[in-house]
């Protein structure tokens, strides 16, 4: 009897493999999208609400510190599958992206900022497992000791 392993090996990289890491891989475009986009208008929210230089720096750290919250949900992808988790990700950065442009206060925008990075923390730790599932064994690297 094969493994799914020995399935996966058989057939190799190629299509199916390439349009996961386009689909899954994206949550990590997205993390990437989030911080270039609030660091350039970072300056702009500044001067427009008269943050202080912390205040200015606390709205682009606190989505890592969502993202370190979401991280730890990541187990839930061994219950609900990793397509479920990753397409909640998808949907709740886009929802809250259009939330965090619609903020009216300091407090809110760190609010919603925050639950940003969760969001995208919950769906990095089921495309991570999802990939290496995918991914012939010859494909991955392996570190040898020393």
């Amino acid at each position: 009897m094969k493994t799914l392993a020995d399935i996966i090996d058989s057939i190799g990289f190629g299509p199916g493999q390439l349009s996961q890491l386009i689909h899954g891989g994206g949550i990590f475009f997205c993390d990437g999208a989030e911080l270039l986009l609030l660091s350039a208008v970072a300056s702009s929210v500044a001067k427009e609400w008269d943050l202080t230089k912390v205040q200015q720096a606390m709205t682009v750290s606190i989505v890592f510190v969502g993202v370190m919250v979401g991280n730890w949900w990541g187990s839930i992808a061994d219950v609900w599958g990793r397509r479920c988790p990753i397409m909640c990700a998808y949907l709740t950065v886009g929802l809250l992206g259009m939330f965090s442009a619609a903020a009216q206060s300091y407090v809110m925008l760190m609010c919603v900022r925050f639950f940003v990075g969760v969001a995208i923390g919950f769906g990095i730790p089921p495309w991570v497992t999802l990939c290496n599932e995918i991914t012939p064994g010859y494909r991955r690297h392996v570190s040898t000791p020393g």
